[in-house]
């Protein structure tokens, strides 16, 4: 069977979408397409998988003002909103709709993901395929558990205010992004009827969901429907024999394990400005750092002999020799960390998530109040996250 995965986003959305499709490829026999931005074709064509290449340029989309304006727009999730509303209703939204109906012609199944669920069960029901949802954070349906529900009024517990929130804002979520520009996707080119959120919403219910975390780092809720099923992490690991450059394995030689700071996929209008805030925070904890540029470039300036900027190591490889990590919360960051035994501090760069790290908050901001924070040896003591546990013993919750 022909299986199409649709995967808009960075780095971290689309490694977990290769692991999948790898594994339906190779254990199920199935043919497995990926939806992604250009650049990622020949990665996951070097991975025997069929690339569907997106005219929606997600690297050049961060960098451009509305995605580093969306960055900076904190904390705030109607803020958030407005902002990923305005991208959406821009074109990017009816392109990556018409990108992934394009793609999904000679499927027999169609994977998407929390962005793309919303118009992805109108492809699934105009085509008359298999649908299911792959999110790589908790599903957006409503349940009292404090640890899964997005900026929960109650936490660390199960309450009756974490499922009205759920109810009120968390499940109509996705549509208040995508709705508008779904339904006339919906009218105009696949012929259907309009949709309200409610029916929307009602034929997502009807979906297999299969979430790519694990249940030891956030809890499955006991009252989510049946259909969710929560598998543990889709490793990748592509590079068993990597070799580490000379500078980097002189400068690990050469004193205790250093910090790995990163913010991963997250752009930002002053790299130089984050730059020197990341200098003046490992100087003035006395710790050695491994700063690693990403999509922000930051670290293109002159860096003391106790920084090393490197422009990309595999997580696999670097993780473990670090004494503690400082990233910006992104899920393929915080898949890669959770089963290594090193101190982790996240800043998320979206909404904020206190366990999983996918949402992101805006990490410039919380950094610049906190400098050295997530350097002391309070945080960096070598010692076991919180719910530390070995990834890939997992047993799928339900």
């Amino acid at each position: 069977m022909r299986i199409t995965i649709i995967a808009y986003g960075t780095r971290g959305d689309v490694q977990p979408a290769i692991a999948l499709g790898r594994a339906l490829q190779t254990s199920g026999g199935h043919r497995v397409r990926i939806v992604a931005s250009a650049h990622f074709k020949p990665w996951i064509e070097s991975h025997g998988l069929e690339a569907a290449c997106s005219d929606v340029d997600v690297h050049a989309l961060l960098e451009s003002e509305a995605g580093i304006e969306w960055v900076e727009s904190g904390s705030n999730p109607l803020k958030q909103v407005r902002m990923i509303q305005r991208i959406v209703k821009s074109g990017v939204g009816r392109a990556m709709l018409q990108d992934a109906w394009d793609a999904a012609q000679d499927a027999g199944a169609l994977i998407s993901s929390f962005t793309s669920d919303v118009y992805a069960v109108s492809i699934a029901q105009k085509l008359g395929i298999k649908h299911i949802s792959m999110p790589l954070q908790p599903a957006f349906v409503a349940t009292r558990s404090g640890a899964v529900t997005l900026n929960a009024p109650v936490p660390h517990r199960n309450s009756l205010l974490n499922y009205l929130l759920g109810k009120w804002f968390i499940e109509s979520f996705t549509w208040r992004l995508y709705g508008e520009v779904a339904n006339a996707f919906r009218v105009e080119v696949l012929k259907l009827p309009p949709q309200t959120q409610p029916q929307n919403f009602a034929a997502m219910r009807r979906m297999l969901v299969i979430q790519g975390f694990s249940a030891h780092v956030v809890p499955h809720p006991a009252d989510w429907p049946t259909s969710i099923h929560t598998t543990g992490y889709w490793f990748l690991d592509e590079h068993p024999d990597w070799q580490p450059p000379q500078e980097l394995r002189k400068f690990l030689d050469v004193g205790d394990p250093p910090v790995c700071i990163g913010f991963g996929s997250m752009t930002g209008r002053d790299p130089l400005g984050v730059t020197r805030l990341v200098v003046d925070a490992v100087t003035q904890s006395g710790k050695r750092a491994v700063l690693l540029s990403g999509w922000a470039g930051i670290g293109d300036a002159n860096l003391p002999s106790t920084i090393l900027p490197m422009s990309e190591v595999p997580h696999e490889w670097l993780f473990p020799r670090m004494a503690a990590v400082v990233h910006h919360g992104g899920a393929g960051t915080t898949r890669r960390m959770s089963p290594r035994r090193r101190a982790l501090d996240h800043h998320p760069a979206l909404c904020r998530s206190t366990l999983l790290g996918a949402a992101r908050r805006s990490t410039w901001r919380r950094a610049a109040r906190h400098p050295t924070r997530s350097l002391n040896s309070r945080h960096t003591r070598k010692r076991d996250p919180p719910g530390h546990y070995d990834a890939r013993d997992e047993t799928p919750r339900r």
